[in-house]
């Protein structure tokens, strides 16, 4: 047996009219989007074109994103989701890297910084939002005779960004 708490069905009704007008659902939520984001990203192939992408929050999909090379602290980010994509500009505030160990000849570098939707196309035409993001890549060197050499062994990229977004 199903239990209403009281006003749930009048606050959907509500919800939907507007002017005095019923929409249906559809148009209701098409109205304008916002909240908070996370957008977390990861590959294992160096020089790999496209990350694997899986957004949480305001928006709930799976894609692949498309980083571009950070030069001079600044960078992009095209996150490209079923019924749109979202672009990042990426601000990078903090930056660290660590030599090879000799031992077991592991690196890693982190990023970190904040980020500005600049555009969204499909369903998230208009998009605009800003926050914060962290990258942080760890890889190992192939070792021979006891020496690190210049080919990669492993490779693991992962970055999130979180913050507010609307469309």
């Amino acid at each position: 047996m199903r239990k209403w708490r009281h006003g749930g069905a009048a606050a959907l009704a509500g919800a939907l009219v507007v002017c005095g007008t019923l929409l249906p659902a559809s148009a209701a939520v098409a109205a304008g989007h916002k909240g908070f984001e996370v957008f977390k990203m990861w590959a294992h192939t160096v020089g790999a074109t496209t990350d694997t992408l899986r957004a949480t929050g305001a928006v709930v999909a799976e894609g692949h994103a498309v980083p571009s090379a950070i030069v001079s602290g600044h960078g992009t980010v095209r996150l490209e989701l079923p019924k749109g994509s979202i672009k990042l500009s990426l601000d990078v505030l903090t930056s660290a890297a660590t030599v090879p160990n000799p031992t077991t000849c592991d690196f890693s570098e982190t990023n970190s910084g904040t980020y500005k939707v600049t555009s969204g196309s499909g369903r998230y035409a208009g998009a605009s939002g800003s926050g914060n993001f962290h990258t942080r890549i760890t890889a190992s060197l192939v070792m021979s005779g006891g020496v690190c050499t210049a080919k990669l062994a492993t490779y693991r990229k992962y970055q999130a960004a979180w913050g507010q977004l609307r469309w």
